[in-house]
């Protein structure tokens, strides 16, 4: 095997609010660069903080690495207690250790898509009912997560051709009263996979592809309970409640935040760019209110206009 660089994974690990988005997409691209059959020394002694989201995006890189790539890791792990506590929550502290990783071990700790039912999964419910112990909210609140959570996975499961199953990630904040939660897989991406159905977009901007990934319609297929309408349903829940989101698939970056004041109103911004390199995959993250009475809608035209996403 040969030898790369130390590469340092530092600071508050997040794409979103209160994470420092330029180290992580800085960290992703040294960690795809890494050769085939590398022997990667991954230096996590000075990190402070890591959100779901950046939880997600190491463990599709450390599996890409381990089980695609065929390198050996060595990890230096976080000093700060808290952080080392929270990757064993998060069952992801299997990657400390030593260089000989239990890869199946890992994918013990991912949705088997294949096996995945809609209404009634078990692990959703157990994963809801320690946020809402954290958490005061209503029993609408936790169906319509239960149902955002559900229709995400599925989205996984439907379009990204993963078979590997993908992570799901969740933190509470009971202060600000808010929930981040991440799911991220190793598939196939969204702009390939929707470049098979619209063939035109095959020249176009991925962060533009995501974008339209959200419009109703071009990407789900029916609307009974919701389902198949996996990430149009996720943009409307999180701008309606109030939050962040961020996709990042192949070369694209999408983050659109939706903010409530008495004094301006609703408003709503949008950021999209592309990336010089490929993430191994699709994540999708959000933080959120958890206000209750949260309606999740359906159709656009059950949206109020200015809910519905501008400028396509």
């Amino acid at each position: 095997m040969t030898h790369q660089s130390e590469i340092k994974i530092c600071g508050r690990f997040g794409l979103g609010f209160h994470g420092n988005r330029d180290v992580v997409l800085e960290c992703i691209e040294k960690l795809v660069s890494v050769k085939p059959k590398s022997t990667v020394k991954i230096n996590m002694s000075e990190l402070d903080f890591i959100y779901p989201d950046g939880m997600n995006i190491l463990t599709t890189l450390f599996v890409n690495l381990l089980f695609f790539q065929k390198c050996s890791i060595d990890i230096i792990h976080p000093q700060n207690r808290h952080v080392s506590e929270y990757f064993t929550l998060a069952r992801c502290d299997a990657f400390f250790g030593s260089s000989d990783i239990d890869i199946e071990k890992i994918f013990k700790n991912s949705y088997k898509l294949k096996n995945f039912r809609y209404v009634d999964d078990y692990e959703i419910d157990k994963l809801l009912k320690v946020i809402k112990s954290e958490l005061d909210f209503s029993d609408q609140v936790q169906s319509d997560l239960h149902e955002i959570f559900a229709e995400l996975i599925m989205n996984t499961r439907d379009h990204s051709l993963s078979e590997y199953g993908c992570f799901l990630n969740a933190q509470t904040y009971p202060t600000t009263s808010r929930i981040r939660f991440s799911i991220s897989d190793l598939g196939i991406g969204i702009k390939t996979h929707l470049s098979k159905k619209y063939q035109d977009w095959q020249d176009s901007e991925t962060s533009w592809v995501i974008k339209m990934a959200l419009v109703d319609g071009v990407s789900g297929t029916n609307f009974y309970n919701n389902s198949g309408a996996g990430l149009h349903t996720f943009e409307n829940f999180v701008t309606c409640c109030g939050g962040e989101f961020i996709i990042l698939s192949e070369n694209g970056f999408y983050k659109k935040i939706s903010t409530y004041t008495e004094h301006f109103g609703r408003k709503i911004e949008e950021e999209k760019f592309d990336l010089p390199f490929f993430y191994p995959g699709t994540l999708v993250c959000a933080t959120i209110q958890a206000k209750p009475g949260v309606k999740i809608f359906k159709r656009d035209e059950d949206i109020p206009p200015e809910y519905r996403l501008l400028d396509l």
